[in-house]
């Protein structure tokens, strides 16, 4: 054999033997992550979940009593001359009390009529608040104020109210002192379910004796007829017959008619 074709041969044989000590290459298929809705998902009860309780008190809409202590007032106007108003909008409200330079006021909205999904039996009006304005001076027609904060859409016609008083000092707790049941009334914006960090409406008021702070399960009949617990909320703005409350944990989504009651 020629030594040419010799050496070839070697270097094959050689390249052979490195390539088959060599690891073969591995491929893998990522199988793509099954897509979670957040309501579906347990969310833990923690110190940080409730720390934002002041934050929907001072920003959650409102139930309506019965007798309000002054009726509200309206935006008559806005500077620019359109219906929709923004922040830092200069706006003419009329209100039936004095607005001294300086006042802060409530923007407002009357919303759905609030009924036991059961029953039928009136529970109040749910108040949307929309944001605040800032007096700044008057007219003949009313007090001229602009507008600081708008969380939803301002428009004229909204009403106009001073601020209702927040308690902030209770104690999240779950021991009532008597047996309470209630139910979920109402979701905002018109929702069919609700999960965790959301506030809902529920069928318990000062009439019931239900007091700020306190943490209720949420129970839901299956269709075999178990009674299983879903979810948990804490009642964190007591009207007259019913409550805002804040869905802190849910297992599955919450839906209107599920049964809250003390454990």
């Amino acid at each position: 054999m020629k030594p040419f074709a010799a050496a070839l041969l070697t270097w094959i044989a050689l390249a052979a033997t490195l390539n088959a000590a060599e690891e073969p290459l591995r491929i893998e298929r990522i199988q793509p992550q099954a897509t979670v809705t957040p309501h579906a998902l347990h969310k833990p009860s923690t110190a940080a979940d409730r720390t934002a309780l002041p934050f929907f008190l001072a920003r959650a809409d409102r139930i309506e009593e019965r007798e309000e202590p002054m009726p509200p007032g309206r935006i008559l106007r806005a500077e620019h001359g359109r219906m929709d108003i923004s922040p830092g909008d200069v706006i003419l409200i009329q209100h039936p009390g004095p607005l001294p330079t300086g006042t802060t006021v409530e923007i407002l909205r009357p919303g759905a009529e609030l009924k036991h999904p059961t029953s039928g039996e009136p529970l109040g009006r749910l108040i949307r608040l929309l944001g605040s304005a800032r007096v700044t001076g008057a007219m003949a027609q009313g007090s001229l104020a602009t507008v600081i904060q708008a969380t939803r859409e301002i428009q004229t016609g909204d009403q106009v109210a001073l601020p209702r008083p927040v308690n902030t000092d209770f104690t999240i707790h779950d021991q009532a002192p008597y047996p309470l049941s209630g139910v979920i009334a109402h979701m905002a914006d018109d929702q069919t379910e609700a999960g965790a960090g959301q506030v809902v409406v529920v069928s318990l008021g000062r009439r019931e004796r239900a007091v700020q702070g306190l943490t209720l399960p949420i129970y839901r009949i299956s269709p075999e007829g178990m009674e299983q617990r879903i979810g948990s909320a804490i009642l964190f703005s007591i009207g007259a017959r019913a409550s805002l409350a804040l869905l802190e944990t849910s297992l599955q989504p919450v839906h209107i008619g599920d049964t809250l009651r003390a454990p």
